[in-house]
């Protein structure tokens, strides 16, 4: 995962870990900086496309947030369900 800092300030973290074919990405940001998710997000799955290769990018959402439409904006699509943990997540897959 990548510290990631804005204007020299942490503002959050975030990264890839490789599955088959792709990758699960997770960003977390401090609830004062969640306005640059749309930027980050961006910037982030860009280089996963490009520079590491992937086919595939999937986050998981627990069902405590829906984030079904804006993450629609980059090309997210619901693929069911999965648990970790005994938590139930939709995951939504970029390709």
């Amino acid at each position: 995962p990548w510290a990631i800092t804005v204007n020299g300030r942490l503002v959050g973290w975030g990264g890839f870990q490789r599955e088959d074919g792709g990758a699960d990405f997770a960003l977390v940001l401090h609830h004062a900086d969640w306005g640059l998710g749309r930027s980050l997000y961006r910037v982030i799955l860009e280089r996963g496309f490009t520079e590491f290769g992937f086919d595939a990018v999937t986050i998981g959402l627990p069902y405590s947030r829906d984030a079904t439409v804006p993450l629609a904006r980059f090309g997210f699509q619901p693929d069911g369900e999965t648990s970790y943990g005994g938590i139930a997540f939709r995951p939504a897959l970029a390709s």
